[in-house]
């Protein structure tokens, strides 16, 4: 499938606006120096900066999981974890228009959960936090394990949906059955339409309740655009939102693009949705040194990008652009290039052997739109469902956690 898409940045060379490095930057970069803080959730095996296209550096070490640099104008962070899954390798695009502290994450940070125990009187499905089960049967008991929080709890039948609100879980807790019914009230059915597909691309929806105590969202409902169902008002409040996510996503022989666009929704809104196409002229593959790399012509303003670069074993490398970073070095090609300090072999992944390329944009509007893209590489072609799903949602812990993170903040802007 050719499409538009975006590609990757570099890992020690990141991002330029030229042909390779990082970039030239515009006249107008600040150039007021100021320290920014570098946190980790686990320890970290390399932090090293760079300003501009300068060298990378080392950051100060002010304590296991904190340090420090000095910057001035658009810089990157790089930092590698080792886990018993293997290496993943992450770098972050900033300028001083962004927060003074990046956050990094190094793996899972265990939290303490508690059961929730309880049942459903209809068919459907259940989230309680970040759990959700589905039984096609009547009458039905579930259990599962979440963090120590407050919770909203959905139960969303064929028919009706029900919000449990402020269920606190600060130990073993068991529910009264949940009754969409009785507790809820009626699914309405609406139909929206996409104006742009490309062809080959399948339009579905994705309906989700969304709160300060819902960890990240309950979903309502995914399927088709024709017969989506949604949540009437009188559920809902200012603290506790209906959106829609309207999606297209199609597969070529090794490829796989997923675009959508996600916004607040209410019965008797517009149904209808134009998807975002930010680039032109993309070229994933490797440039003249055997290095991963893309190219494009042109590339739409974005509030997020991300990029990563995944090898059959599982080795991982993500790269993190701010809007005000592609502002300010207005990149048209990025690279994979593993040449910073104190950055061993062993932790890139092995090009010569199958290996995923895959890249998110989001930018926030009237709705947040999300663009997707992912391509494989020495593999058969015609697998690109079953490769997309697999490097979509690996294995390995190490990918998981960044991914996880990554996901989140997506989820927020809406990319997915």
């Amino acid at each position: 499938m050719k499409l538009p898409l975006l590609a990757v940045c570099s890992l020690a060379a990141c991002v330029d606006a030229s042909s390779s490095g990082l970039g030239s930057t515009n006249a107008d970069v600040k150039a007021a120096a100021t320290t920014i803080s570098i946190v980790a959730n686990a320890e970290p095996s390399l932090v090293v900066f760079r300003q501009g296209a300068g060298p990378w550096q080392p950051a100060t070490r002010m304590g296991p999981l904190r340090y420090q640099a000095e910057v001035s104008g658009p810089y990157s962070v790089m930092t590698v974890c080792v886990s018993e899954s293997g290496p993943f390798s992450t770098i972050v695009g900033l300028t001083l228009d962004d927060a003074p502290q990046v956050d990094v994450y190094c793996g899972f940070k265990e939290e303490e959960s508690f059961s929730v125990r309880s049942s459903m009187v209809q068919s459907g499905t259940v989230s309680v936090g970040p759990f959700r089960v589905r039984s096609t049967r009547p009458k039905w008991d579930f259990e599962t394990l979440v963090p120590v929080k407050r919770y909203d709890v959905t139960a969303v039948s064929d028919t009706h949906v029900a919000v449990r609100r402020d269920v606190d879980v600060f130990g073993p807790v068991e529910l009264p059955a949940l009754d969409a019914v009785a507790e809820g009230q009626p699914l309405a059915s609406v139909t929206f339409t996409p104006t742009n597909s490309f062809p080959g691309e399948t339009p579905h929806v994705g309906v989700f309740l969304v709160s300060p105590q819902i960890d990240p969202q309950a979903q309502i409902y995914r399927g088709p655009m024709t017969s989506a169902k949604v949540v009437p008002d009188a559920v809902l409040d200012e603290a506790l939102v209906q959106e829609v996510s309207l999606r297209s996503e199609g597969f070529g022989d090794t490829s796989y693009v997923f675009r959508s666009s996600r916004r607040p929704f209410h019965l008797g809104d517009g149904t209808g949705v134009t998807f975002w196409d930010p680039f032109q002229g993309l070229q994933l593959g490797l440039d003249g040194q055997g290095r991963a790399s893309a190219s494009w012509q042109s590339l739409a303003l974005v509030d997020y990008a991300y990029f990563d670069l995944t090898d059959e074993q599982g080795r991982y490398a993500a790269i993190d652009l701010s809007r005000s970073y592609l502002e300010q070095t207005s990149p048209s090609q990025v690279t994979f290039a593993f040449d910073a300090p104190g950055f061993l072999p062993e932790w890139a992944p092995d090009l010569s052997g199958p290996y995923s390329m895959m890249t998110l944009l989001s930018r926030q509007g009237a709705a947040r739109d999300g663009y997707t893209y992912s391509d494989q590489f020495n593999v058969t072609a015609g697998t690109g469902r079953d490769l997309w799903r697999q490097s979509a949602a690996p294995d390995a812990p190490s990918i998981r956690s960044t991914r996880q993170a990554t996901r989140a903040r997506a989820a927020r802007l809406g990319a997915l």
